[in-house]
């Protein structure tokens, strides 16, 4: 999770990546409660939604998901490198997202930066799909 200040509230940005293709399958901004879980699980594809997840150890998880579909990832396991890849990836390319000191004015705008970058970073992973020749009907 990435976080970053509006006005003295500060939002985290809750991703959910596949491990397999890299791609974008949902992001939230809100707080780091379980209703923003909650909004961002919605976002995920249905044929997602019972695969395993791999998270950190944090306690919002485990609230969330049943036991079989959770796997929680001590920090150096490799189990959650894709998406911290990415964060770091994305970190470097939306200044909102730098650093606790940047403000932003609208929480609109970063939502817009994030939509264009998961969308360019989609069609990308997309490409590379279909190179390796990977497309299932699901990804159609």
């Amino acid at each position: 999770m990435v976080h970053f200040q509006v006005r003295r509230r500060y939002r985290y940005l809750w991703v959910a990546v596949s491990r397999l293709t890299r791609q974008v399958l949902g992001f939230f901004l809100g707080d780091r409660g379980i209703t923003s879980l909650h909004a961002l699980w919605q976002q995920v594809p249905r044929e997602y939604r019972r695969k395993l997840i791999y998270t950190d150890a944090y306690s919002v998880y485990a609230e969330f998901f049943a036991t079989w579909q959770h796997r929680p990832s001590p920090k150096g396991s490799g189990r959650t490198s894709v998406a911290e890849g990415l964060n770091n990836k994305w970190r470097s390319r939306i200044a909102g997202l730098v650093r606790r000191t940047v403000c932003v004015r609208a929480e609109a705008d970063v939502v817009q930066r994030l939509v264009l970058t998961f969308d360019q970073h989609n069609g990308l992973c997309r490409r590379r799909i279909e190179k390796l020749g990977w497309l299932t009907p699901s990804m159609q």
